[in-house]
């Protein structure tokens, strides 16, 4: 492997011949974890609307609601 790494925002990058590579997480969360990012569009929407909202009380939910069904 390669011990360049691309430094920036998103998830750790790194190159293996030649070629860019992404470490990203498991698509479900741990034992005991509540699900973040990408983990919240697997299982149900209206799961992952809740999660949101209660991490961002201050954002409105009926906006919260329309960018998902827009994304969804």
């Amino acid at each position: 492997m390669d011990d360049r790494v691309v430094h920036g925002k998103g998830p750790y990058s790194f190159v293996i011949h030649r070629e860019l590579h992404y470490r990203i997480g498991a698509l479900t969360p741990n034992y005991q974890q509540d699900a973040s990012y990408a983990q919240l569009y697997i299982y149900n929407p209206g799961a992952a609307l809740n999660t949101r909202h209660k991490r961002n009380p201050c954002l409105n939910r009926y906006v919260l609601q329309v960018i998902q069904d827009a994304l969804v």
